[in-house]
């Protein structure tokens, strides 16, 4: 432990010269934790956050208008004698069972709904991984297609990390990997993890914002962020959007591990204190993440194109990286003007021999891999309302609060 005076010194250093930095770096290495380094960036800084401000948003004034709009193909409120009947009567969707036969999830009404209604899932003490599914399949995207779905979420405190090493908290609350949002898995594949699937989840319980393509691959993109040259530890989690999602993986290969301490607001990081699910500071900086106790919109557009060569474990191959296919994830909180661009990436859709080449199987689901059932789980639980699905209606208004 060092004793206050130390402290004081520190603290003080710290305020005024960059200098700092380095001593705080060994102060914490006196107690067993990775030393810390200045880090510069080796790209010029970019004001990212100017791209947010500069982008052109358009609205509607209510959700049955976004669902009248032409390309909307079907939209669930979860209202009415019907509430699984989704407008305008063509799909309908389907609380699934799980494994054991249980229906876990309910169309419900609370406080949270402000007299609306909404589906709702528990993770309940003898729940494992599964907390029950809204799946709805609509056959209509292929290749060409821009496939657009949007739905609102609410999270329960106990869901979204507050401290502790990647969602440490949650881990040994709740356990598991971290749990999904949505699910797209192409037609005639059975399987809810499919070859060709499209996931969005949070990142092992850190509550950033994330999403991988492909079962057995998890193929999630990320990009070298400004200092990766001089640490290929250093990566963009969520590249291309308006922020820079700064993730470390400690002990890469230094003896000890390494970590940079950033400065607190550089021209090129997005500082955004609601929107950050840093769960530590050393390995997380910069990202957007879920947000508890208030309802998120998400939506994910995604121009189909297939790689038809194979994926191998780190992803993409080179020969594919110059065709079309584009994904772009985005999130808006409550009364804010503007939703934030998470991810913009170039990415085409895995292919193998007998794929149907289309896609529509809608999952929204908080499956969580590796979960048991624990007498003393936290009594978390997450709401999906107002999901929107559509085809080449680009660009898709968003709805005025």
């Amino acid at each position: 432990m060092r004793d206050a005076h130390r402290e004081r010194i520190v603290c003080r250093v710290v305020a005024t010269t960059l200098l700092a930095l380095t001593i705080l770096g060994a102060a914490v290495s006196a107690v067993a934790a990775p030393t810390a380094v200045q880090a510069s960036p080796s790209t010029t800084p970019v004001p990212i956050a100017a791209a947010r401000e500069a982008r052109q948003v358009e609205y509607v004034d209510s959700f049955a208008s976004l669902c009248g709009m032409l390309g909307v193909l079907a939209c669930f409120d979860f209202e009415g004698g019907q509430p699984l009947l989704g407008h305008p009567g063509v799909y309908r969707g389907d609380l699934r069972k799980s494994s054991d036969g249980r229906v876990r999830a309910r169309v419900y009404r609370g406080p949270e709904t402000a007299g609306g209604t909404s589906v709702r899932m528990d993770f309940a003490p003898e729940d494992g991984a599964d907390h029950g599914t809204f799946a709805v399949t609509v056959d209509a995207f292929g290749e060409g297609d821009r496939m657009t779905v949007q739905w609102r979420q609410w999270f329960s405190k106990e869901m979204v990390a507050a401290n502790g090493l990647s969602g440490g908290d949650i881990k040994r609350d709740i356990g598991g990997g971290g749990a999904k949002q949505l699910g797209i898995n192409e037609i005639g594949d059975p399987a809810g993890c499919s070859f060709g699937e499209i996931v969005t989840n949070t990142y092992y319980w850190s509550g950033i914002a994330s999403l991988y393509h492909g079962c057995g691959l998890w193929y999630s993109p990320k990009t070298k962020a400004p200092v990766g040259r001089a640490d290929p530890s250093d990566f963009d989690m969520q590249p291309g959007g308006d922020n820079v999602c700064r993730y470390r993986y400690l002990g890469y290969s230094g003896e000890p591990p390494i970590d940079f301490i950033y400065p607190t607001n550089p021209v090129n990081l997005l500082e955004v204190p609601k929107l950050s699910a840093v769960a530590d500071a050393l390995r997380y900086h910069g990202c957007l993440g879920w947000v508890a106790e208030q309802w998120v919109t998400f939506r994910l557009e995604i121009d189909i194109a297939f790689c038809r060569e194979p994926w191998g474990s780190k992803g993409m191959p080179e020969s594919c990286r110059d065709l079309p296919g584009q994904l772009r994830y985005w999130m808006k909180l409550e009364n804010e003007d503007k939703p934030w661009l998470v991810f913009d990436v170039q990415m085409p859709l895995r292919w193998k021999e007998g794929h149907s080449e289309r896609y529509g199987r809608f999952l929204f689901l908080p499956y969580n891999t590796g979960e048991k059932p624990k007498a003393d789980k936290p009594a978390a639980f997450t709401l999906y309302d107002d999901i929107v699905i559509a085809r080449n209606l680009a660009p898709m208004p968003w709805v005025r609060d």
